[in-house]
């Protein structure tokens, strides 16, 4: 797999599933950062398709050597993407997992959150979901008057995930906020206002004046991205042409090939996991009818193998709802998928359990649901977690 890094060279615009109609200014939430993966897979499918003799209109159904390559519609081809992923000034940052939960306290003259408990799953209640396991935690230090929130905006380095996949608090200086106003940070938001041009007269169009809101990234941030199944030609001519379109606005962003490998990946003797932890890197999903009492579906690292887990507990943020639109017959699609930085703590429906370790990578989906691993979503890292009493 060959790996990318993007940065915009003014500013990017990656909606959410919010309706866009009129005039308002984009409220929070608007942005989806980093951008979904349809977006990134379908900028760099049409990069590819460019390189490969389309000119960037109508489709390329009817050239077989790019359907080979990059499919078309729904169908992936030989492309495959893992990511995005975000890194400052080469070191990865990963959405701080939701199974820590702390306090932001202010250290010289910026804000600094520190980490005071590790939720697990408690035991079980019958509540009005029915039986089920709630998470719980034990407070680290003095407990008075904490009002312990989850990490939300708060970004991880690989040694502070590190901790957290071995069940451990991680160190207050291994997180990073991602707007400005917390000391480092990632990127910041601009609101800009544009209107709609009447394609006939190319001027304004009468009352269609609307808001948008821009990203611009901090120094040294970029996004990477994987790709595999391109070819080495592609990926040169991709790497000499050194720039893409992605996003609204097909907003041009600068492209450079990096060395990029996965920093945690564990020795073969380090101990096995007896109960997997599941820390959400990318959208995982899409979530659909009970997918929750049906489980889960993990595939790690290179391995073909595909493996069951039955869901005990989650600590989850709010779910992404991510949108498709086809340019051919305007048809739109909005599903809902966990968040990055969800934690699911599972069990094996196979008693006796495969070999997995703290810090592996792989791809994960909810059973019944396939097709989209491919495009980058459901990457994850596996962890362990503890019953109260061990």
């Amino acid at each position: 797999m060959v790996f990318f890094g993007l940065r915009p060279v003014d500013g990017w615009v990656f909606r959410d599933a919010t309706p866009m109609e009129g005039f308002f200014l984009a409220p929070k939430g608007f942005n989806i950062f980093p951008p979904s993966p349809f977006t990134l897979f379908g900028a760099f499918r049409a990069a590819i398709a460019r390189a490969m003799g389309w000119s960037g209109q109508g489709d390329w159904a009817g050239n077989k050597a790019i359907v080979d390559v990059v499919g078309d519609g729904q169908d992936p081809g030989r492309l495959r993407l893992m990511g995005p992923l975000l890194c400052k000034d080469g070191e990865l940052l990963l959405p701080a997992p939701h199974c820590l939960l702390g306090v932001e306290e202010p250290v010289e003259e910026r804000h600094s959150w520190q980490p005071k408990a590790v939720a697990r799953p408690g035991e079980e209640v019958l509540c009005d979901l029915g039986k089920v396991r709630l998470p719980e935690w034990d407070v680290a230090g003095p407990a008075e008057d904490v009002k312990l929130k989850p990490p939300e905006g708060w970004w991880i380095t690989p040694r502070g995930l590190k901790d957290v996949l071995e069940g451990d608090l991680p160190p207050s200086g291994e997180l990073i906020h991602s707007l400005p106003g917390k000391g480092q940070w990632l990127w910041t938001e601009e609101d800009r206002i544009g209107i709609a041009i009447d394609p006939e007269r190319r001027a304004a169009a009468t009352g269609m004046i609307y808001g948008c809101r821009y990203l611009r990234l901090a120094e040294g941030v970029e996004v990477v991205v994987g790709l595999d199944g391109g070819g080495e030609k592609i990926v040169s001519a991709l790497e000499a042409q050194g720039l893409i379109s992605v996003g609204g606005k097909g907003r041009m962003s600068l492209l450079r090939r990096i060395d990029w490998r996965w920093p945690l990946e564990p020795p073969q003797q380090a101990e096995s996991v007896a109960r997997p932890m599941i820390v959400v890197l990318t959208p995982l999903g899409p979530l659909e009818g009970d997918w929750w009492s049906r489980g889960l579906v993990l595939r790690p690292g290179e391995r073909e193998e595909e493996i069951g887990l039955k869901i005990v507990c989650a600590c989850c943020p709010r779910p992404v709802r991510i949108g498709q639109w086809s340019f051919r017959d305007g048809s739109g699609t909005k599903r809902s998928y966990l968040a990055p930085g969800s934690v699911i703590f599972c069990e094996y429906k196979d008693a006796s359990g495969p070999e997995l370790r703290p810090g592996q990578l792989g791809r994960c989906w909810p059973e019944g649901i396939t097709g989209q691993q491919e495009l980058g979503f459901g990457l994850v890292a596996i962890g362990k977690w503890r019953e109260t009493d061990e």
